[in-house]
């Protein structure tokens, strides 16, 4: 959506620009460092622009893909930081991805088996986005009794 007054629908680099703005990377303030425009119409842009993740919705794998590759730069690059970020970031992009399973219909032709690494990524994202609720507290100290009594795991405090 054009608007007369958006310096960021003129640029010539829009596409880019929405391409970052979706991604959510670089930050706001790095692309206006980039582009040379300012983070405040940057953010208008944003909020008038059809810049969202729902366009993504069916393509969640790749999204994930891409920000463990990123995830892996920034370890090798020491960048605390931003692994931490794009932590959170693949977390979010896993919840996201196990609730849409739920609600999307699948497609016979489209649907495929989950790896045993992605559906452990899977498990321990949403167990930790829901850590403080009580069910989950008591489901995990069972876990835990129950990894124990098999002797692989030492017996530790709580």
């Amino acid at each position: 959506m054009l608007r007369q007054s958006c310096s960021v629908c003129a640029h010539p680099a829009l596409a880019d620009i929405d391409q970052s703005l979706s991604t959510g990377s670089p930050s706001l303030r790095d692309l206006a460092a980039q582009c040379g425009l300012s983070k405040a119409a940057l953010f208008r842009h944003k909020q008038h622009a059809k810049v969202a993740k729902g366009s993504s919705v069916k393509n969640i794998p790749e999204e994930i893909r891409k920000l463990r590759i990123m995830l892996a730069k920034a370890k090798r690059k020491g960048d605390t930081s931003a692994a931490l970020s794009i932590s959170r970031e693949i977390r979010a992009w896993l919840a996201f991805e196990a609730k849409t399973q739920s609600v999307m219909p699948k497609d016979s032709a489209a649907s495929e088996e989950l790896s045993l690494r992605d559906a452990l990524a899977l498990a321990k994202g949403l167990i930790e986005s829901q850590a403080g609720d009580p069910d989950v507290q008591m489901w995990l100290k069972a876990l835990l009794e129950r990894v124990r009594a098999t002797g692989k795991l030492p017996d530790t405090q709580d």
